[in-house]
């Protein structure tokens, strides 16, 4: 009565995940610069960045640093979307 499972498919299963994930953010910055160019008309001028030195970080392991890259990028974005709500014009 010991049933034996399949193991699921030796794929790359992290780099992947990691493909589709730079994918969606790859379109998610597409929809911000879209979104960005129909609201020009109602958006003020964009104030420059105070964009501060890089802060010194722990050495990651490869997975680990890989998602603080992606994660960066989702935070580059949401700053992005923030900054456009912020100088709408109504």
């Amino acid at each position: 009565m010991n049933e034996v499972t399949a193991c699921p498919a030796k794929i790359p299963q992290v780099a992947e995940q990691v493909q589709r994930l730079e994918g969606a953010i790859a379109q998610m910055s597409g929809v911000q610069s879209e979104m960005e160019e129909r609201l020009s008309g109602i958006l003020q001028s964009p104030s420059p960045s105070g964009a501060g030195s890089p802060k010194d970080k722990p050495a990651l392991v490869p997975l680990a640093d890989e998602l603080d890259r992606l994660n960066a990028q989702l935070r580059s974005l949401i700053m992005g979307f923030e900054n456009m709500m912020s100088r709408v014009e109504v």
